[in-house]
């Protein structure tokens, strides 16, 4: 993820909004994504999506949360 982010934001132009759809830490920092988001990428609001919130989970009485 470290380096698809690196590689992506001098394509973006200044203050585009990212959204993260991404889970799990990253190899090579062993940071959480909004973490390595908020570092490689400052000059953009960021927007994260995150779970649980599968289906199976949520219907089998699991706890769910979003912002």
């Amino acid at each position: 993820m470290h380096s698809a982010i690196m590689s992506a934001a001098p394509l973006l132009k200044p203050g585009c909004p990212l959204i993260s759809f991404a889970k799990g830490i990253d190899a090579k920092s062993e940071k959480t994504m909004p973490e390595l988001f908020t570092e490689l990428a400052p000059a953009h609001p960021l927007a994260t999506i995150g779970g649980p919130m599968l289906a199976e989970e949520i219907s089998g009485g699991g706890n769910a949360a979003a912002s």
